[in-house]
């Protein structure tokens, strides 16, 4: 079982995660797109108990979670998740990926993207979870 879970993204998706793990008695390291400073006091708010880290430290955990934008999703420190349990919370929203995005086809999958940008990842289980998560079902 994971010890650490590391998410990377700090938006609707990556905090309520991140408040859950922690809930359920995980250490969680949530990093955003930037300083951890600049999330500090949202996960102090949100998720008191889990650390705001570099996105860097949180692919360091036993478990990571991907809830990143897709139009940021080959930003992710690649090396260090090699070996690990990858989680894919991302989603095509086409307000913020754009209709041009290739998950506005039907047989598009932003878990074969993810997989296609981290070839070197084939030591890694990579799961697809949380398809649709809405703040309104989780609070």
């Amino acid at each position: 079982m994971a010890e650490t879970i590391g998410i990377l993204g700090a938006g609707k998706v990556g905090a309520i995660l991140t408040r859950l793990a922690v809930e359920a008695g995980y250490d969680v390291m949530i990093a955003g797109s930037g300083d951890p400073s600049r999330i500090s006091l949202i996960v102090s708010v949100l998720a008191p108990g889990a650390c705001a880290v570099t996105s860097t430290e949180a692919a360091g955990a036993d478990l990571v979670i991907v809830a990143i934008p897709l139009h940021t999703v080959d930003t992710p420190p690649i090396s260090e998740l090699a070996g690990k349990v990858v989680v894919d919370a991302m989603n095509y929203w086409w307000e913020t990926d754009s209709r041009d995005s290739p998950f506005g086809e039907p047989d598009a999958s932003t878990s074969e993207y993810l997989q296609s940008l981290l070839p070197q990842l084939c030591n890694s289980t990579q799961q697809k979870q949380w398809s649709y998560a809405s703040n309104v079902l989780v609070d």
